[in-house]
């Protein structure tokens, strides 16, 4: 089963604004890792995989349309992942909304992780992205946060946002 949208067919108001997503008891969202196919489309991404990853960006666009203080946070894709770029206003608790970032990533089934975007071959760099990430995630568990949660540093390519990005896996968690 890739996802469910069965908790989506409520009757009647929805209790919160988080409410549009799946529980990951009752329906979590999961992303399937597919094997690559021995025929010409070797390293394109299979239907079903992009079908998953379709559905998650539209109900992660969806819970931040609805939670007034996710408004500012920007949602993409990045592959099979999705990527949202957070204000650096939200990681240091100046700006409200992190309990609800945090409420948001726990609810899904897949893997989550803070990335450091860095210059690349810069030493310095790469100590203060991870220092960074590293009290990211501390700020996300501290605001309820409560599962398993990755920390990175990568080279930022052309045109990357700056500032930290949660990354949503399109692998579940612990696969």
């Amino acid at each position: 089963m890739l996802f469910s949208m069965s908790s989506l067919e409520t009757a009647g108001p929805m209790p919160d604004a988080l409410a549009v997503l799946p529980t990951r008891a009752d329906a979590p969202i999961r992303l399937e890792k597919t094997p690559a196919r021995a025929d010409a489309n070797i390293g394109a991404r299979s239907q079903p995989r992009a079908a998953a990853t379709e559905y998650l960006t539209v109900l992660l666009r969806d819970a931040l349309d609805r939670v007034p203080t996710l408004r500012p946070l920007r949602l993409d894709n990045e592959g099979d992942d999705v990527r949202l770029s957070v204000p650096p206003a939200l990681w240091s608790g100046a700006a409200p909304g992190l309990g609800d970032l945090a409420a948001l990533l726990d609810r899904l089934d897949n893997r989550v992780m803070i990335i450091a975007p860095i210059v690349k071959g810069d030493s310095v760099a790469w100590s203060r992205g991870l220092t960074e990430a590293g009290r990211a995630a501390d700020a996300l568990r501290t605001a309820g946060f409560s599962r398993a949660l990755e920390t990175r540093v990568r080279p930022a390519g052309a045109g990357a946002p700056a500032g930290l990005l949660v990354l949503i896996s399109g692998e579940r968690e612990g696969s």
